[in-house]
């Protein structure tokens, strides 16, 4: 579960290696906002560092298997919710 006013942020960080994936879940507090923008994610963000954030969006007419990653250029941007 998740605390009211949150929302569980599905990441993987990709370095190096496939063995050195990691993929994890964190719960992401909301202060009310109805939107999730980059600058809340970078924020937020558990793992200490400077990351590129790229999102998983969902494509409109299924191709690419459904999905495509996305960069979004600014941290005021709005994040895509993918299968939630």
């Amino acid at each position: 579960g998740c605390p009211d006013d949150s929302i569980l942020v599905q990441y993987e960080v990709q370095n190096g290696e496939d063995k050195d994936r990691e993929i994890a879940l964190y719960s992401m507090p909301l202060g009310g906002a109805v939107s999730v923008t980059v600058g809340m994610v970078r924020s937020s963000f558990p793992p200490p560092g400077h990351y590129h954030f790229r999102f998983k969006a969902p494509t409109s007419d299924g191709s690419f298997g459904g999905w495509v990653w996305i960069d979004l250029a600014s941290d005021q941007d709005f994040v895509p919710v993918y299968n939630g």
